[in-house]
């Protein structure tokens, strides 16, 4: 009859958007339920699903469009190198950053704290390079529900409710 109670989807190496730039998950987990299966098998409809998908940092330092480049800081945090001119002199600067959800389809990026050396405009600058937002689109009607920083890369959190999948 087309229909399962509940389907477990693993893909790896998926192509999603991150504002205007394409991102590798490296790998996306998905829990299906309530599935039907539409037309001639080209398609389906899930009832809810719930999934993460991991980015390597190498994928995130490629999708941030800052020329910087991210890398796991811990329990909760990331890690941002990244250089800026400054009175003739390029001064390369890591910060640790907290990695938040705003509105549910946006990955923000702030620095905790800049290294300022004292020096007027130097934070502002700094965070020119390192902090970042960008919106991911993962499955259409899927909500980022959390980010995890974790040693393998940025795992994403993501839930929806009927949501549609392929034709």
């Amino acid at each position: 009859d087309k229909r399962f109670g509940e389907v477990e989807v693993v893909a790896r190496g998926v192509q999603a958007t991150a504002g205007s730039r394409r991102i590798r998950i490296g790998e996306l987990t998905a829990e299906l339920r309530d599935v039907t299966v539409t037309g001639d098998w080209a398609g389906a409809r899930a009832a809810s699903a719930s999934g993460t998908a991991l980015i390597s940092y190498a994928d995130l330092s490629a999708a941030s469009d800052r020329e910087a480049t991210v890398a796991y800081g811990g329990p909760g945090k990331v890690k941002v190198t990244g250089g800026v001119s400054f009175m003739g002199r390029t001064l390369t600067r890591t910060v640790v950053s907290t990695v938040t959800v705003v509105g549910g389809d946006t990955i923000r990026v702030h620095a905790d704290e800049v290294p300022g050396e004292g020096i007027p405009g130097l934070e502002e600058l700094v965070r020119t390079r390192t902090d970042f937002e960008r919106p991911i689109g993962l499955i259409a009607g899927m909500k980022v529900e959390k980010v995890e920083p974790r040693p393998e890369g940025l795992a994403v959190l993501v839930s929806g409710k009927d949501i549609a999948l392929g034709g």
